[in-house]
């Protein structure tokens, strides 16, 4: 999603001056492009792919959703494909469905579990993992939370849950989630991650995966998406991927669209435009 902010009447005077983006990449090949760029309006959470460095540099003024927690509160996009990744590892639903598709009808061999009574970890209770614990509870799961700061609590509760399911920045996280953590993990547990791929060591969850440590894993993001993915990951039978959809719901991208178009509108008045 990219969009250019002009002037109501259409001088193209702004047109170089602010610009709405969504998961683009932008680095110094992308601002050369755009050599009068002094807004840059950003409709997610995450930016990891803007080189802010390089925006500094330049004067370039980033407004993104990050600034606006009170609004993210009334975004649900994420939260909800997070659910359902975890009641597709829980039930089998992809691989039934696959199974299905192929002409068989083997009841017995997808028999999945319940969520009632089982315990899911939160790592990381902001606006996403909140949402994540209301959940849980409305489908009678005992569950444990903690955030980022304390590993050591985090390893003594690993392996308690059945579910662990991550919501973190990347920022200060790059391999959070390591081969310490696998490892702690319950045996046959399931693991989410639907906030950034670089949060995790990906050969420690291959390990997993393949060791079958944890039975199954439900990622939204991985490291180097799109272009450079682990592609031996993917391979794994007890692994689905999802490409980066948490936020992708036309509600919330409408909604998160319009409302940064709105800051980037009135900062757009400091110009005279």
């Amino acid at each position: 999603m990219e969009k250019l902010l002009r002037k109501k009447k259409n001088t193209g005077a702004s047109s170089e001056l602010a610009k709405v983006i969504g998961l683009e990449r932008i680095d110094k090949k992308w601002l050369d492009k755009h050599p009068k760029l002094k807004i840059l309006g950003i409709a997610a959470t995450g930016l990891d792919r803007v080189d802010l460095q390089e925006c500094s540099k330049r004067g370039i003024k980033i407004i993104s959703l990050r600034d606006y927690p009170v609004f993210l509160r009334t975004i649900n996009a994420t939260a909800e494909h997070t659910w359902g990744l975890i009641l597709s590892l829980v039930r089998n639903i992809p691989w039934a469905y696959g199974h299905v598709l192929k002409g068989n009808w083997d009841r017995e061999r997808w028999r999945g579990h319940d969520l009632q009574g089982k315990t899911i970890l939160v790592v990381g209770v902001g606006r996403i993992g909140h949402k994540i614990l209301a959940y849980a509870r409305a489908f009678g799961m005992k569950v444990l939370h903690i955030n980022t700061k304390d590993k050591k609590k985090l390893l003594t509760l690993l392996p308690n849950a059945d579910i662990v399911t991550l919501h973190i920045h990347l920022e200060n996280n790059e391999n959070y989630f390591d081969k310490d953590c696998f490892k702690k993990m319950k045996q046959g547990s399931y693991f989410i991650n639907t906030s950034r791929g670089g949060i995790i060591d990906e050969d420690a969850l291959l390990l997993a995966l393949q060791q079958k440590k944890i039975a199954r894993a439900g990622l939204d993001v991985v490291r180097g998406e799109p272009d450079k993915i682990n592609k031996k990951l993917l391979k794994q039978p007890n692994l689905i991927v999802t490409p980066h959809l948490g936020g992708a719901t036309f509600e919330a991208m409408e909604k998160t669209r319009l409302f940064i178009e709105q800051k980037v509108n009135k900062e757009l008045k400091k110009y005279g435009i």
